[in-house]
């Protein structure tokens, strides 16, 4: 009878046979480590229209239908099923693992036979990554089988893999175990090491963003937590570490990181370069691939994404990373110094992207070290990024530093500009740069300013102020109104250049310019052991009718080129004047300035103290007065000028070879002063000797000064009060500084006003909302909200309207004062402001009468005004007085001349007490052989 149970056994062995025919084997040595059994493997192509086979119908396949593998398995993207057979022969006893480096695989079959004894000893794994994490036999990112196995054993190893329509590929290796453990840590170290380097310029650089707020670090921040988050996940950890359970959006995760980190490349690119000023165009295809990648997300995260639009979807790789690149070089071709690294960074991105979408689209044979190239590249690209970053901070840091330091040179270099390309717009904006730049110096020097002679101003009204001390604060005073004057000269640049200057004359006293003058230089000589005398001639006038500030600039050019050029000797200063009949030429304010003018006398007057209007003034301006030639020589004992510097002492921003040696000075002061001086029908030249010294001699025409304008000018009263039943009037004061709002409360709270502060716009209208003041004294600049918004808001209010507001500016252009007034200010005052002027425009708008100090009243005294009146009043002195003054002239007693001069003021008539004036003059400037030609 026929034995029926033995079929079973030789239908195995024919199988296993009949497989031995086809599969390629390996013995595995004794002292194996790893081996790469890529070539050893054959496959077969599953044939998805007859459904998928189990293992014994593919056990039985001939041989013939299989097919060798000579490298890495790449089958690109494929939705096909595919089989890998080889067969393990082990020698000694065996304890390792089988691995397919691979992690990004949707679905793998593992079967393993041993023996090829019976057809039931298969053991089965399942992986991939839409199974279940939690499934693998080892708990790994990629794909690994453990096999344990006898000397003399065979195995049969045969695993089906799906990948979904992603690359199908990978690496089959054999590992021991101690070999596959020491491996995994190394390769844990490296992908350590590569994703905290990622992470430690991640929050480095957000460090930085919130440091100094720009945009680009922001970007670039994004930029590499999404690539890092890419990578994570195309190499498995995301699946191992972060979503376990979620096999389906691990699947789908790469589809919604790849446009993410797209999108933050093309908008660091845009911010970075600034293409959207420098290349415009650039700009906008860069803001259509962001749209583009946009859409893409959007349709992807909501299921609808369409195949046909592959070619629109890939433009923004295909076109976009070689346009930025293109758009770096441009740009460091252009000079832009932050486009080197970036252009250098961009490369790797360019090759990081190549490497990782290969690696993606299988468009290779598949191998670990494309993902460890991928993982330099990127890791090269931070490292560039984060330099072209820091670069850029350099860079900034460094213009700083040179805009700081070389200010005028860049507007000079505007000015080049101008003139070589001949265009109006590239001058416009030259202009306007200055300007800006003139106007910002002027805000924030005039602020504080505003405090020091405000401050100085209340000081001198302290009763128990010693002489000295009182002394002291009124040179402080007086110096800050130098300064003032320099920076309104300085404003004044840009409209000798552009041949706007005007001429903004009054009346003023020479001597006391003089005065000022040599007090501003006696302190800086005295230091550099000069000796600095000033001497003006009796044919000069005491007041003139001009412009005081231009003339008193050229003085401080003049003298300050003498000090700063002259090592030793003396500096020696002469003034004098010729009278002429007629020049020709009017000194009458422009209609501009007779608005200034207007404006200024308004907001000065008040209804105690009323000033001259300018109509009188107009009429006093006649050209019918007396002209004289103002001539003034300032000669110094200095280096002197080479002949062949002689051409470039007039010219802006030249300097003479000694300027450029005591690496002083911008080369403006001269070539200002010559065009005051030609504006009022003047000129300035020079002769000078080098090693010996230097003449500059400046002439000026100017008319015979009024002395009651200038002595009503100066004759003011302090206020210590309103007057008794006057009511009590809120004040509302708004200023971003707490100096200034402490020298107004300083100033009005002890004459009997209600004050409140605010310290921007904002809080200004929610005070005038709840206070209902009388008046604001309202800044112009502050942050939150500017005095002309504030202005504008409250002047629309019901009330508004009745409540007079004051703009108070540092800015020192008339523009900005025509703006600020259109808002619907009722006054204007410039900072620093003096203190009758506040308290003049208070009182005129509020209508209020003050209590006067009249201990503080300025004398007014009467003026010689020519040689015979000086005469009359010398020979009006008593013998003993004028002896007793030559005696001390002689002696050069000081103490004795001022006492004398004191008993000469307290005569009675108006002749005396000119004649003490004109004394006092001299004696203050060491005249003592003026005085003795007086009383010879």
């Amino acid at each position: 009878m026929t034995n029926y149970r033995i079929f079973p056994y030789l239908i195995g062995i024919l199988l296993t046979l009949s497989h031995l025919s086809y599969a390629e084997r390996i013995v595995v040595p004794a002292d194996i480590t790893s081996i790469q059994i890529a070539d050893k493997l054959r496959y077969l192509k599953e044939d998805a229209s007859k459904g998928r086979p189990d293992i014994n119908e593919i056990r039985a396949i001939p041989s013939d239908q299989w097919t060798q593998l000579t490298a890495n398995p790449n089958f690109g993207n494929t939705k096909d099923s595919y089989w890998f057979s080889t067969t393990l022969i082990f020698k000694q006893d065996f304890n390792g693992v089988i691995e397919l480096d691979r992690p990004y695989l949707d679905a793998i079959d593992f079967y393993l036979i041993t023996d090829h004894s019976q057809i039931d000893n298969i053991q089965h794994h399942q992986l991939g990554d839409k199974l279940p994490f939690y499934q693998r036999p080892i708990i790994h990112n990629n794909s690994i089988v453990p096999i344990k196995q006898t000397a003399g054993s065979h195995v049969h190893v045969i695993w089906r893999i799906f990948s979904g329509g992603a690359a199908l590929q990978f690496e089959p290796a054999l590992w021991s175990a101690n070999a596959f453990q020491a491996n995994n840590q190394i390769r844990l170290m490296l992908h350590s090491l590569f994703f905290g380097a990622l992470l430690f310029a991640a929050l480095y650089n957000l460090f930085i963003f919130f440091s100094v707020r720009e945009p680009a670090y922001l970007y670039y921040v994004m930029y590499i937590l999404v690539v890092a988050l890419a990578l994570f996940t195309v190499m498995g950890y995301s699946y191992q570490h972060l979503w376990p359970h979620s096999p389906d959006w691990n699947n789908e995760s790469l589809g919604i990181f790849n446009p993410i980190f797209r999108i933050f490349s093309f908008l660091f690119c845009l911010s970075f370069l600034h293409l959207e000023t420098r290349l415009k165009r650039a700009a906008r295809i860069f803001y259509l691939f962001i749209a583009i990648d946009l859409l893409f997300l959007t349709l992807y995260l909501s299921g609808t994404y369409y195949t046909h639009l592959f070619l629109l979807f890939s433009l923004p790789v295909l076109v976009g990373y070689p346009l930025a690149l293109i758009s770096g070089l441009i740009l460091w071709k252009k000079g832009i110094k932050e486009a080197r690294f970036f252009c250098i960074a961009w490369i790797g991105i360019v090759i990081t992207y190549n490497l990782y979408a290969s690696t993606l689209l299988g468009n290779f044979s598949y191998s670990p070290h494309f993902f460890y190239s991928t993982m330099i590249a990127v890791l090269l690209e931070a490292i560039l990024f984060s330099l072209a970053l820091a670069d850029r901070l350099n860079i900034a840091r460094e213009n700083a530093i040179e805009l700081l330091d070389t200010r005028t040179q860049l507007l000079q270099t505007e000015m080049d500009k101008a003139a070589n390309l001949h265009k109006v717009e590239v001058a416009e904006m030259a202009s306007q740069a200055k300007s800006t730049f003139l106007a910002n110096m002027s805000h924030e020097i005039r602020t504080p300013m505003n405090a020091i002679l405000g401050y100085s101003q209340l000081m001198q009204h302290d009763p128990e102020l010693t002489p000295k001390l009182k002394s002291n604060l009124e040179t402080i005073t007086h110096s800050g109104e130098h300064l003032l004057a320099l920076i309104n000269d300085v404003l004044e640049m840009s409209k000798i250049e552009a041949g706007r200057i005007t001429l903004r004359p009054k009346d003023f006293d020479c001597f006391a310019l003089l005065q000022d003058i040599d007090r501003m230089f006696q302190v800086r000589c005295a230091e550099q052991n000069l000796k600095l005398t000033m001497e003006h001639s009796n044919e000069l006038p005491q007041y003139l009718f001009a412009d005081r500030n231009k003339i008193s600039q050229i003085l401080i050019n003049l003298v300050g080129n003498a000090v700063k050029f002259t090592g030793k000797g003396s500096i020696n200063i002469r003034v004098t004047a010729v009278a002429i009949e007629d020049t020709g030429q009017s000194l009458q304010l422009s209609p501009t300035d007779s608005q200034e003018y207007e404006q200024v006398q308004s907001s000065s007057a008040s209804s105690s103290m009323p000033l001259p209007q300018p109509e009188h003034r107009t009429a006093l301006h006649a050209s019918e007065r007396e002209s004289h030639k103002v001539i003034i020589e300032v000669e110094d004992s200095g280096c002197g000028i080479e002949e062949a510097d002689h051409d470039k002492v007039f010219t802006s921003f030249e300097q003479s070879q000694s300027g450029l040696r005591s690496g002083q000075g911008t080369g403006l002061g001269l070539s200002i002063s010559r065009e005051y001086a030609r504006l009022m029908g003047g000129d300035i030249h020079f002769t000078s000797v080098p090693d010996k010294g230097s003449t500059f001699r400046a002439e000026i025409l100017c008319e015979l000064g009024e002395t009651t304008e200038v002595l009503s000018s100066q004759t003011h009263s302090h206020v210590i009060a309103l007057k008794e039943g006057s009511p009590h009037h809120r004040l509302l004061l708004v200023d971003d500084s707490d100096t200034n709002r402490d020298l107004l409360v300083q100033l009005l709270e002890p004459i009997g006003f209600k004050l409140a502060q605010a310290a921007n716009g904002k809080e200004a209208v929610e005070q005038f909302e709840k206070w209902q003041p009388h008046l604001i004294l309202m800044d112009n600049r502050m942050p939150i909200m500017g005095g002309a918004e504030a202005t504008g808001r409250i002047k629309s209010m019901p009330e508004g309207a009745k409540t007079f507001i004051v703009a108070v500016s540092a800015s020192a252009f008339e523009a900005d004062r025509i703006a600020i007034l259109a808002e619907g200010a009722d006054a204007f005052i410039r900072k620093p402001f003096k203190e009758q002027e506040i308290l003049d425009i208070i009182g005129r708008l509020l209508k209020l009468d003050y209590i006067f100090d009249e201990t503080t009243t300025a004398t007014v005294a009467p003026v010689i005004k020519g040689p015979e009146e000086l005469i009359q009043a010398i020979s009006a002195l008593p013998e003993q007085t004028i002896k007793n003054l030559r005696n001390a002239v002689t002696m050069g007693d000081m103490a004795s001349i001022r006492q004398l001069i004191d008993s000469i003021q307290e005569g009675n008539t108006d002749n005396c007490k000119a004649l003490a004036a004109r004394l006092t003059q001299l004696a203050m400037n060491y005249d003592y052989d003026a005085i003795s030609e007086l009383l010879a």
